[in-house]
């Protein structure tokens, strides 16, 4: 099987043009998990930015970076689309990211939303902030603020919810359509007292295995470039990794930031992936992250 891949992937490199080489620009999106809530210093996004440079990521190509309109558009530390820092951070830390606190997939999908929860402020500010990489940590508000008093997702919920994950990732790819996107199975809630947390937990476990799964597996079969991140298997559930039960700690960060990395170790190289198809895309990286388990 490996052979007869290499094949294909020397054929199509052979007749497809090798893309320019350049900044690889990415786009930390979600809620307060990727804004940096509770540790005061930007949750996983400087560590990963510090992973990535020791990395070398796409050095000699261009390097990398993160957009998005936070901090730009407030630069308070204190508010839901703050910088996520609570004292200034080191010189050279990269602070763009598109991370508000509260967010949901709904409030990003539905038309009915004020300010950030417009769709049409979300599709504004793709693509205003264009990104080859997006990293995509979406959820914890749909499944736990919105859907209080169900031990489980009913199943008109699931397929809500589902339309809410599609609307997002059909949004990304129309402001850049050779976007890959990493899309997580977010983390759980730590919290064990009373039994209603236990449930939220329950709830996440459900939306990772029918939604995100499902919603990977389905997007690789047209062919688009999305691969899963198993964030819930990479923070362990117990206080060291979370401050509240719901935001990890620095520790409970750099798990998620170690996370994003391994999986960006699975992208094919920038300077060839916009030469494959999203088919021979996704076959590369399945082989490389198969590769990399086993080192």
């Amino acid at each position: 099987m490996f052979r007869s891949t290499c094949l294909i992937l020397m054929a199509a490199l052979a007749i497809a043009p090798m893309a320019a080489a350049g900044t690889i620009r990415i786009l930390p999106l979600g809620d307060s998990i990727t804004r940096g809530i509770s540790n005061g210093q930007g949750g996983y996004r400087p560590l990963l930015q510090a992973k990535l440079a020791s990395m070398n990521f796409n050095a000699g190509q261009g390097g990398f970076e993160f957009v998005g309109p936070y901090p730009t558009v407030d630069l308070s530390p204190d508010t839901n689309a703050g910088s996520g820092w609570s004292s200034t951070p080191p010189a050279g830390t990269d602070l763009d990211h598109y991370g508000y606190a509260g967010r949901s997939f709904g409030d990003y999908a539905r038309t009915t939303e004020n300010g950030e929860g417009d769709r049409a402020t979300f599709q504004q500010r793709l693509a205003a902030y264009p990104a080859d990489i997006v990293l995509l940590h979406l959820g914890t508000n749909d499944v736990n603020w919105r859907e209080t008093g169900n031990s489980s997702l009913p199943a008109g919920t699931i397929t809500t919810l589902r339309g809410y994950v599609d609307s997002v990732l059909n949004d990304i790819y129309s402001a850049n359509p050779q976007a890959t996107i990493l899309l997580a199975r977010i983390i759980g809630d730590a919290r064990t007292s009373p039994s209603s947390d236990l449930e939220r937990n329950d709830r996440i476990v459900q939306f990772n295995t029918q939604i995100i799964d499902n919603v990977v597996a389905d997007r690789q079969l047209l062919g688009q470039k999305i691969l899963s991140v198993d964030m819930y298997s990479a923070v362990p559930r117990n206080g060291t990794y979370y401050s509240d039960g719901v935001h990890p700690t620095t520790a409970g960060y750099q798990k998620m930031a170690d996370a994003w990395s391994s999986a960006m170790v699975a992208v094919p190289e920038p300077s060839i992936t916009l030469s494959l198809s999203p088919l021979l895309f996704t076959l590369l990286a399945r082989r490389r992250n198969d590769r990399a388990s086993h080192v």
